[in-house]
Order: structure tokens, then sequence, then C-alpha cells
């Protein structure tokens, strides 16, 4: 018979709005907005995307002070995911992170088109049940808006990379449960054949926006989500962050 653990709660939320050309208080201001529409939910598990400033970042960490929170470093500063949960409920056993896609870069003056982006993660212990599980941060490229052009080429190349590179990560990691919050820049049901086209099966998503919560189980334990939501950012880009409940239950 399976013992399920108590409800926790999962936030993905991009943050911010035109990061990178704004001014830090602006964005400090943009990210302590949003953090107040995000805290309402009093997540477990959060991720945020585009906080590139420290000081978009402290408007998060100021609202997750009792929590613990994670962040690539040694993918620079412009590495703008921020993993965090409820300290008081989880411990952490490991982390690190995984590279989705080197920088790329195109043409005779090797033209930026997208930074290295790096997924943070965690492994973190329910203190209350012992069950373990992976919480991992992603902020895939934008999609590519015009056909033939050679920069939308690389970030073709670079978002179905970026697919392999994840599908890869979470079939080496299959022993506990996944749950990736972020903003994948894509439609779910995009992203869950683009992922099962590389033999990564059992994952649900929450949502149909760019931001979601994608579920994995593992070998001894799987996850399973209550319901989701949207929650409305005054001064994102973006829709909304979804907002999902899952359940760990014992395989």
């Amino acid at each position: 018979m399976s013992t399920s653990s108590p409800l926790w709660s999962a936030v993905a939320c991009t943050a911010n709005y035109a990061t990178a050309f704004t001014n830090p208080l602006t964005l400090y201001r943009r990210a302590r907005r949003n953090t107040r529409a995000v805290v309402e939910h009093k997540p477990d598990l959060f991720a945020g995307t585009e906080l590139w400033s420290p000081l978009s970042r402290s408007a998060f960490y100021r609202v997750l002070r009792n929590g613990g929170t994670y962040r690539h470093h040694a993918a620079g500063p412009r590495q703008s995911v921020v993993i965090a949960w409820n300290a008081a409920r989880f411990k952490v056993i490991g982390s690190g992170a995984f590279l989705l896609h080197p920088r790329v870069v195109y043409g005779r003056y090797r033209r930026v088109i997208a930074d290295a982006r790096w997924c943070p993660w965690v492994l973190l212990q329910d203190r209350a049940t012992g069950r373990r599980f992976y919480l991992v941060g992603l902020h895939m490229t934008p999609p590519a808006t015009k056909r033939g052009d050679v920069a939308v080429r690389a970030a073709t190349r670079a978002r179905r990379d970026g697919y392999a590179n994840l599908a890869d990560w979470l079939i080496a990691h299959d022993g506990y449960p996944v749950i990736v919050l972020g903003d994948f820049n894509d439609e779910a049901d995009d992203v869950t054949e683009a992922l099962n086209d590389r033999g990564v099966y059992r994952i649900r998503v929450a949502g149909n926006m760019p931001d979601f919560i994608l579920t994995r189980h593992g070998r001894n334990a799987e996850l399973r989500q209550r319901d989701h939501d949207v929650v409305p950012l005054p001064s994102s880009d973006h829709d909304g962050a979804v907002f999902a409940t899952v359940l760990a239950v014992a395989a």
C-alpha cells in the first residue's frame, strides 16, 4: 500500500520584461510586484527566470527568505534561472547544473543569438517522509520567428539541442521523480512530443503556456498532479505563471 506525502505547491514564473535593456531599479520593482503575486500561493517549490540583475534576484530572495535557493554561478552573471524550495519541508541532498546548449553565434561577425543556457538542479528530500525528488529550473531559447534566415536556423538548432540535452539528463536521472519548472518558450504539447520522441516517457505538464511545470515519474515513486492554474504577473511579458500542486506517491 502506498503512502502519500503532504501536498506540495510549485510555481514557475518569468519575472520581468525587456530585462536586458531596463534600469536595474525598475527591474527590482517589477520583480517585487511579481513576487507578491507568486507568494499568495505560498509555493513550496519555485523557479524564477529572467532574474538577470542582483536587485531583481534579491526581490525573490526576500520573499523566499525562509527557503533555500540555488543558482548556477559558474554560468556567469547572465544566468537568469533561480530555483528555491521550502527549507522547513525539504533538505538538500545534492545540487548541480547541466548545459542546455552552448552560446549560439552566427555570421561573419559572430553575432550572438543566445547566451549559453544552464539548468540548475537540486536533489531534495521531504523531511516528513524521506522521499527524494529532483527540482530543475529551465529557460529555453525562444523559437525562430522567420524562415530561411541563418540566425533563425541557429536558434532552431539550439532549441533542438536543448531538448535533446534535457532528455538525456532526464533519462540519466530516472531513479527519482523530477519536477521541471521554467519558461519553455513553447507550447506544452510540443514539449511533450519533443521529449517523447527522444525516449522520455511518462511525463505530464501543468498548463499550456510558455511557463509551465513538467513532471516525470521515477523508478521508485511517481508524482501526481492535483490541479493547476494561472498566476497573473503584473510586470511580466508573459500572461502568467502556472501554479500546480503535486503529490509524491510510492510506486
